[in-house]
């Protein structure tokens, strides 16, 4: 049952796997040959080891794809799997390492393996492959014209490697894998283009009491248009992956409530009071911790040419404003340009 199980899992993953060294060889052979959008396969190596390659092309510098990498305060707000690693990064110090699975964060501990601005990683023995040890490495590699692959690897080795639970193993971590890669992809192509002119985002402060967090972003759509989807929130959780939509009705002064998926969990906000101007704004104005009051707007300007400029702004307001609110004003800043992103790119594909 588990091998015809693994059968249709490959052919419906389009898992790749070689059983023996000259397929691997031949294989090995075409891809030197090509860098792909996106890989993933499975190998058998050897008479012990299990590997399991993924890679993906981003359109980033290798500078910034290792910065979002190893940023792991804000990893846990765009990665559903890979949380982090808490400790210190040098290679051979003692860390742990959490990932998200069904919900519930997992805490591994291990002895870092680590280059810097290459690849860090383990390799430890397993937890669900009996007599087995799992050599796991985050790679990145320049592609060069501002293009890095990121690889994440891992080798299965000795005991039940190439047995069923190693298997299993390999098909649940691989899947994993793959949702990583992508997301980390649009996290650093996020990032990256707060570089270029049509997205800007920035933190601004006004003496202690007061912190901006301001967002905007270019989209070739009319404002109209830009509008429509922004506030067809019965299809955002289909598109957005932080912002979910509002629950109430859209009129000025109105109670509703909102939702927040944040790490891979809807979080319901509210209640409170709906700021809206049909066609131009909606936003709200309401108390959350430290005192702080969170003055959130979502704004669509015409740009007069066919094109839609699309802001995204909070500003924080209360005692010590500045000082408590730079942190998480990070980690928002990081959120709402990844949200103005994937607008763009649903409001593009619609119209």
């Amino acid at each position: 049952m588990k091998t015809l199980l693994f059968t249709l899992l490959i052919s419906l993953f389009a898992i790749t796997v070689f059983t023996s060294e000259a397929e691997e060889a031949a294989q090995t052979a075409d891809e030197e040959t090509e860098v792909r959008p996106e890989e993933l396969d499975i190998r058998f190596v050897d008479d012990d080891k299990l590997s399991i390659h993924t890679a993906i092309v981003i359109d980033a510098p290798a500078e910034t794809v290792w910065t979002t990498l190893t940023d792991f305060e804000a990893m846990s707000m765009w990665s559903t799997t890979f949380q982090g690693i808490d400790g210190e990064l040098v290679d051979g110090a003692n860390v742990t390492a959490t990932f998200q699975l069904e919900g519930n964060a997992i805490a591994v501990p291990h002895t870092l393996l680590y280059s810097e601005g290459e690849y860090y990683g383990w390799s430890d023995p397993m937890f669900s492959v009996p007599d087995a040890t799992d050599h796991h490495l985050y790679t990145v590699e320049d592609l060069g014209d501002g293009q890095t692959q990121f690889i994440q690897s891992d080798i299965f080795t000795g005991g039940e490697a190439q047995g069923a639970a190693g298997l299993d193993s390999a098909l649940l971590a691989s899947n994993l894998y793959v949702t990583f890669n992508r997301e980390l992809k649009v996290e650093a192509e996020t990032r990256h283009s707060f570089a270029t002119a049509e997205i800007v985002a920035e933190i601004t402060t006004e003496g202690d009491e007061q912190l901006t967090v301001y967002t905007s972003i270019v989209i070739n759509a009319t404002p109209a248009q830009v509008w429509a989807v922004l506030t067809d929130f019965a299809t955002m959780p289909t598109w957005s992956d932080s912002f979910q939509g509002i629950h109430g009705e859209l009129q000025d002064g109105a109670e509703v409530t909102t939702s927040t998926k944040i790490a891979g969990t809807v979080i319901p906000g509210g209640p409170r009071e709906l700021i809206y101007e049909e066609g131009e704004f909606f936003g709200w104005s309401h108390p959350i911790i430290f005192d702080l009051v969170d003055n959130h707007i979502y704004r669509v300007e015409d740009l007069d040419d066919g094109r839609t400029l699309f802001i995204q702004s909070d500003t924080f307001t209360g005692e010590a404003a500045q000082a408590q609110g730079v942190g998480f004003g990070t980690v928002l800043q990081i959120m709402y340009s990844s949200f103005n992103q994937q607008l763009k790119a649903e409001v593009e594909s619609r119209f």
